[in-house]
């Protein structure tokens, strides 16, 4: 979708049906270890994932990779962003895991990142801010809505008890 592209209410509703089922086949969970990693020329080890969460920062990812002779090396953490993030596992041709994210910025898309940083999109729409047109202004409405569910499943996760250790004050 191109940036002013006009979207009916159906079709993003389309989108958002699309996205709800990929999202619902996905496992979500606070740490995810990959047992066969590139870790570098031929050498393979492992790389953890997982999601550090701050309250007046939001969301980043870490990941850890092994070094050749299977010790942990110093975690390496992305940017802070507000909307939610979580380590999900599933079918992704391929590859085990990946993060989940919601951007709110251009083009309001939900997306899967994986550790080496390729992303796959899951869906989106063309809007970089609340359209005009009122037909889609409730279009965008419904995306949002979306939106905010999602990063509420998120947030929830990170109040249970097993995830607690993910979140800094």
């Amino acid at each position: 979708m191109a940036v002013g592209e006009k979207l009916t209410i159906n079709e993003v509703r389309k989108v958002v049906e699309d996205v709800k089922a990929k999202i619902d086949s996905f496992d979500m969970v606070p740490i995810y270890t990959i047992d066969d990693y590139p870790i570098g020329g031929r050498n393979r080890g492992k790389c953890q994932l997982t999601v550090e969460y701050r309250r007046r920062h939001g969301f980043r990812p870490v990941k850890q990779t092994t070094n050749k002779h299977g010790v942990w090396c110093k975690p390496k953490a992305g940017v802070y962003q507000h909307l939610g993030m979580i380590v999900v596992v599933g079918d992704f041709d391929g590859k085990e895991a990946a993060w989940l994210r919601l951007d709110s910025t251009f083009g309001k898309n939900v997306y899967v990142q994986f550790a080496n940083g390729d992303c796959e999109s899951l869906g989106g729409v063309p809007w970089t801010r609340v359209p005009e047109d009122e037909d889609e202004r409730r279009a965008y409405m419904v995306w949002r809505g979306m939106m905010q569910e999602i990063h509420g499943r998120i947030e929830s996760k990170f109040a249970t008890r097993e995830w607690t250790a993910l979140v800094k004050d």
